[in-house]
């Protein structure tokens, strides 16, 4: 293969192409009339396929206009072609080469060209439904070379619709892959997470999850593609509108069903549920109404009926961001009381316990180069959280439970060698942290004044009962 071979395989294609458009027009009411042509098209495209081998080759070609085209070719044996032959160039791993490709095809109009041509594949086909796979590897290809490229996608053509048609159980592989795709489209694009949102389509994803929340997945490709989904929902969480949208499709309920009843997708819910209370103050509020605490902390204090579970690190926090956010947010604080000082404090008793491991962690990360990204490695944000926390169990306790509380607290720390300054510094430094945030956003929940008042009050409860 050389320059002059590509030429003429590019002209052999081209004027296949040509002749092809001619007699469809010349004899539109008589398929026979341009099957030799559609043959001959069919042809010229397999040995133009042989290019893909050759990606030195590449900038050589000059009818991609011409190919991209086709996709919207009225014989869908021309276009699932077209796809097999694109997704071969698509493949190539010298980055260098695959970049001005793309993105000449992209100018060619590729994106809204698949799509439109994907749109119209008939998956009970097997060939169809290989070039709808081939579709999807297409556009991850382009996507792992240029992220910024979701957003057209997203927004310009109707993949979202697409998508979301097509997760379903019975075509696994399809769905998989489908899941796949959408997982990464929403995760590069505010853009793209507000519009899906707008369109509806949350609801597709949660209906597809449904049927898990208590029925065991049946393969491997079943469980990746309900993850998949519940990553996507993860990123749509970022957005506020998207978080509203979640009350009202009562995705609160199916995230805590799957932690209550489904251990397979127990980690994944949980996550999600990190996601949605995460700056959400109605979320908050709505999971402590549908009984989330008491699921929550049964993991919390690592209680479970299912024997197997087992409680992982990224669990634990997650756990601990979502009391935090419950702290923050909800209009029922007291019934987060109660659950501290319930079954002999042992929730608080496990608060103390994770706030020692965490210190211990955060403190060897600082004897260590590079010690504030390590720092935050080892778990220096779930360890602030879990003293805010406990310094807001304190500051917040009635009168009447004051003393006892405050006592109890205070044999922990000392029992566990805990120093009440290491938790001031702290939260100073959470503090500190907010300030920042604060300057960028209106958002920010606590204030940093807050904190300091916790600092304040906190320390202050806490002397009063050493002396």
């Amino acid at each position: 293969m050389d320059e002059h071979q590509v030429k003429k395989l590019s002209s052999q294609l081209e004027q296949a192409i040509k002749e092809n458009t001619r007699q469809r027009s010349k004899y539109l009411d008589e398929p026979l009339r341009f099957e030799d042509s559609e043959i001959a098209l069919d042809q010229a495209i397999q040995d133009f396929r042989s290019i893909a081998s050759f990606p030195e080759l590449f900038d050589k070609v000059q009818i991609w206009p011409d190919i991209v085209g086709l996709l919207g070719h009225e014989n869908t044996d021309i276009v699932v072609d077209i796809i097999h032959m694109l997704n071969d160039f698509c493949e190539e791993d010298d980055q260098a080469v695959l970049k001005p490709l793309v993105d000449t095809l992209v100018e060619c109009g590729l994106l809204s060209g698949l799509v439109a041509a994907m749109e119209r594949l008939d998956l009970s086909r097997v060939d169809e439904a290989s070039g709808f796979y081939n579709s999807l590897s297409i556009l991850e290809n382009i996507l792992e070379l240029n992220p910024s490229l979701s957003t057209p996608l997203g927004k310009e053509t109707r993949l979202f619709f697409l998508l979301t048609q097509y997760l379903n159980p019975f075509i696994s592989s399809i769905s998989l892959y489908c899941s796949e795709v959408l997982a990464v489209v929403l995760q590069e694009s505010d853009e793209n997470r507000e519009y899906f949102g707008e369109l509806g389509l949350m609801d597709n994803i949660l209906n597809t999850i449904a049927p898990f929340r208590k029925q065991k997945a049946s393969d491997s490709d079943l469980v990746e593609m309900v993850e998949n989904l519940f990553d996507c929902l993860c990123s749509l969480l970022f957005q506020s509108s998207n978080k509203e949208r979640f009350i009202q499709l009562e995705g609160i309920e199916l995230c805590l069903e799957c932690i209550r009843y489904q251990e397979q997708f127990r980690h994944a819910a949980l996550r999600c549920l990190d996601f949605a209370v995460t700056n959400g103050p109605f979320i908050a509020n709505r999971n402590i109404q549908l009984g989330g605490l008491g699921i929550l902390f049964a993991m919390f204090c690592e209680k479970s009926k299912k024997s197997s579970f087992v409680l992982s690190i990224q669990d634990t926090e997650h756990i601990i961001s979502i009391i935090y956010f419950l702290f923050q947010y909800s209009d029922e604080k007291h019934r987060l009381l109660k659950k501290f000082m319930e079954n002999n404090y042992e929730k608080l008793k496990r608060l103390v316990e994770l706030h020692k491991r965490y210190q211990n962690k955060v403190n060897a990360a600082s004897q260590r180069e590079n010690s504030e990204l390590l720092r935050w490695e080892a778990g220096l944000y779930t360890l602030q959280l879990i003293d805010i926390i406990l310094a807001q169990l304190v500051v917040m306790q009635e009168e009447k439970n004051e003393t006892n509380f405050i006592q109890v607290v205070w044999n922990l720390l000392r029992d566990n060698q805990i120093d009440i300054q290491t938790i001031k510094d702290n939260l100073k430094e959470f503090a500190d942290n907010l300030q920042e945030e604060e300057e960028e956003t209106t958002t920010t929940a606590p204030k940093r004044a807050d904190v300091l008042n916790w600092i304040q009050e906190f320390g202050n409860k806490m002397d009063l009962f050493e002396n």
